[in-house]
């Protein structure tokens, strides 16, 4: 394809593809190869370039095990990459930004997969950008050594880091490509929601978006998932651990053997894996006290976070997609139940019951959907109380017919982005669903207000309504399904 749409950014010229309703920019370098002696350091800005530079393809992906969802392709150390749809046709000299941060439980994904491919998201009405962070331990190790090194006296997020510099990169560059820098939703699914939620209480990140949309984001999970955010102290004895496996434990200086490690043996060394319990060392965010000033939750709960308006929610059978395959005995159920309940396994019980069959996956699934999906999801919607702007509640159960996983983790991501699997029977209906979502998402994105003429009018949360919208067959206002859970869920988590 001939090289299309010539933008002149911050570090030199870029051209693109067109894609017929938009002109896509892949793989352009937003910071520095994190590479040699920049390993575990802050971003640096890209390297400048004079030649127009042909952005046809996607960067490669940070190296990451392998994963039972999704083949990332390409992997290299030298990953930091970002991706822009720019649609054809303008409401508006400048468009709204959406800037979507991929999941992966901090460990896997990219902002290359097929799944997030902007081009029909952008034809709604948005500049569309997607980024890759560094992940797992080349992205969030933490270690003593690292900490003392540092100016700042901490080691540890440097994906979030990651974030920061591309958002930093869309306010200075994104003007050229028709986008409002002004105008920026931050949106992300699962750990990319997590991101979200930590840049939103993230002093350094003010200013840098004006939306944000948390798509099924366990921001408090502790017990049964990777962390959400896990103090600095625990993250350097990971870090520790990490160092030990490759025999590099022994005291004195151990960074620039830690740096000279190839990246695929240091991923390997982690151990990571997949689903509701992965194993090996987990690599995620750290309480650090300046990227992230104190507990994520408490921050939210006392209304200590950035004040703009919010999109967020979960899906009806997250969990489904963790313990897919795997067969549940009752005592283990109960084993679970005790681990998480803090105290209220009774109540717990009551909410959650087993049911007659010998599997207690169902249930189990259950459990962890609500307490931790759709109750932080409240959590987060109801702390906009304290704050000016607007949060909008929603509950998303809409779900291929020929996905026996139901609505799982992960399942609102095709309607997001209007890319369908057509082997999994998506029809009409879904393909309407997703014209109103991407509406939805569009019109907060430029408003931050989701209502459009046309959709079903979406109220701000309210907790003492306790209203959502809910995507399921059709699109209706309903009081949310499980009140009694979430109040539940949130005595546990956050005392009361």
């Amino acid at each position: 394809m001939a090289a299309a749409g010539v933008v002149e950014t911050g570090s030199g010229p870029v051209s693109g593809v067109d894609l017929g309703e938009c002109t896509a920019y892949l793989g352009i370098p937003y910071a520095r190869p994190p590479v040699g002696e920049l390993r575990w350091k802050p971003p640096l800005p890209a390297l400048p370039w004079k030649r127009l530079r042909r952005c046809a393809e996607y960067g490669p992906a940070c190296p990451q095990p392998p994963s039972k969802f999704y083949d990332v392709g390409p992997t290299s150390e030298d990953c930091l990459y970002i991706n822009i749809w720019v649609p054809h046709r303008r409401r508006e000299a400048r468009l709204p930004v959406m800037a979507w941060i991929h999941g992966g439980a901090f460990t896997t994904g990219a902002g290359s997969l097929g799944l997030y491919e902007g081009g029909k998201l952008a034809a709604s009405g948005a500049v569309v950008v997607t980024l890759n962070y560094r992940l797992g331990p080349l992205g969030f190790m933490a270690h003593p050594e690292l900490s003392r090194e540092s100016p700042r006296g901490v080691s540890g997020n440097y994906g979030l880091l990651d974030q920061l510099a591309a958002l930093d990169w869309i306010r200075n560059n994104i003007s050229g490509f028709g986008g409002d820098a002004g105008c920026v939703t931050l949106f992300g699914e699962s750990a990319g929601a997590v991101s979200v939620c930590l840049l939103l209480a993230s002093p350094p990140a003010a200013g840098l978006f004006q939306r944000a949309i948390v798509e099924s984001g366990p921001i408090w999970v502790e017990k049964g998932l990777p962390a959400a955010s896990r103090p600095l102290e625990a993250a350097e004895a990971t870090g520790r651990k990490l160092a030990g496996a490759l025999g590099l434990d022994g005291g004195g200086n151990q960074l620039e053997s830690l740096r000279a490690v190839d990246a695929g043996k240091l991923v390997g060394a982690a151990e990571a894996g997949d689903g509701l319990a992965g194993g090996g060392l987990q690599f995620g965010p750290a309480i650090d006290g300046l990227l992230l000033p104190g507990d994520p939750a408490g921050l939210i709960a006392a209304g200590e976070i950035h004040d703009l308006p919010v999109i967020v929610g979960a899906n009806a059978d997250e969990a489904n997609l963790f313990l897919d395959g795997i067969v549940i005995d009752r005592d283990y159920y109960g084993e679970v139940l005790d681990m998480i309940s803090g105290g209220h396994a009774s109540e717990m019980m009551e909410l959650f019951p087993l049911g007659e069959g010998k599997d207690a996956a169902p249930a189990l699934s259950r459990l962890f959907t609500v307490t931790e999906f759709l109750a932080p999801a409240r959590f987060l919607a109801g702390s906009f109380a304290h704050l000016h702007s607007d949060a909008y509640l929603y509950h998303f159960s809409r779900h291929a017919p020929g996905n026996p996983l139901g609505a799982c983790h992960g399942s609102e991501i095709p309607y997001v982005f209007g890319n369908f699997d057509r082997t999994l029977g998506y029809g009409d209906a879904d393909y309407r669903i997703s014209r109103a979502v991407m509406s939805y998402w569009t019109e907060f994105a430029r408003t931050g207000n989701p209502n459009r003429e046309g959709l079903p009018a979406w109220p701000p949360y309210s907790r003492n309504e306790d209203r959502l919208l809910h995507f399921g067959d059709e699109l209706s206002v309903v009081h949310n399904p499980c009140s009694d859970a979430c109040d539940l869920a949130e005595r546990i988590h956050l005392g009361g």
